[in-house]
């Protein structure tokens, strides 16, 4: 796509304004007016132009108003961010919760069962853990689970470039982004969810990551990122 080049010295335009997120999103308010007998193409709907020397905009709005006399006010609205093929990081969300878990799946469950001594076992039919009952030792007696920690993270930016999905399930290093919030030594991150829209060439995206304790996520279930 051929890309044309407007600027504050665009000798076109009568009036140019734009406007920055934090997020790097820019939309660029272009205004001419323009006498009816003169030959004069307006900017077409979904067009390229680089702004500042940096930023690709795309026309997202025409429009076209009679003024008095001899005259037409022309005014485009132009969206972008950063250069293309950039991304721009936005915004960063973390929570962290409890959440209720089976005991026999806590990472120290083999010196929680020693402590609970082998009396205070409860097992099925099948020879299976139950919990533990009223013999058991170290306050354990009646417990079935426990409350483990979790980090949920949110990473949002815009970006031209479309992001691949290929990657949802799939595990990233703890220090795969910058932008990754401090875990325990060893834990690592699972893409849980990732959502995109667009507009105007501009893709505004948003990643939801689950940190794993310090034992990470299981490598036989859960593939590493590519």
């Amino acid at each position: 796509m051929a890309t044309a080049i407007i600027g504050f010295n665009d000798i076109f335009t009568t009036e140019l304004s734009h406007t920055r997120d934090s997020d790097g999103s820019t939309i660029v308010t272009w205004k001419r007016k323009v006498r009816t007998d003169v030959n004069f193409t307006a900017p077409v709907f979904g067009s390229q132009y680089l702004f500042l020397g940096s930023i690709y905009v795309y026309v997202t709005r025409v429009t076209i108003i009679r003024t008095s006399g001899e005259f037409v006010e022309v005014e485009a609205q132009l969206e972008g961010v950063g250069s293309a093929g950039s991304s721009t990081s936005g915004q960063q969300e973390s929570i962290g919760s409890i959440a209720e878990e089976p005991i026999q799946t806590h990472p120290n469950f083999s010196s929680i069962f020693q402590a609970a001594t082998t009396e205070g076992v409860t097992y099925d039919e099948n020879n299976n853990f139950v919990g533990f009952n009223s013999k058991a030792q170290g306050g354990l007696a009646g417990v079935q689970s426990y409350l483990s920690p979790t980090l949920s993270y949110r990473r949002s930016y815009t970006t031209t470039t479309t992001p691949s999905l290929v990657n949802v399930g799939r595990v990233f290093n703890a220090n795969a982004f910058a932008d990754f919030p401090d875990v325990v030594n060893g834990a690592n991150w699972l893409l849980t969810a990732m959502n995109f829209t667009s507009k105007a060439g501009v893709l505004t995206v948003s990643e939801d990551y689950r940190a794993s304790s310090a034992t990470r996520w299981n490598p036989y279930i859960y593939r590493e990122a590519t």
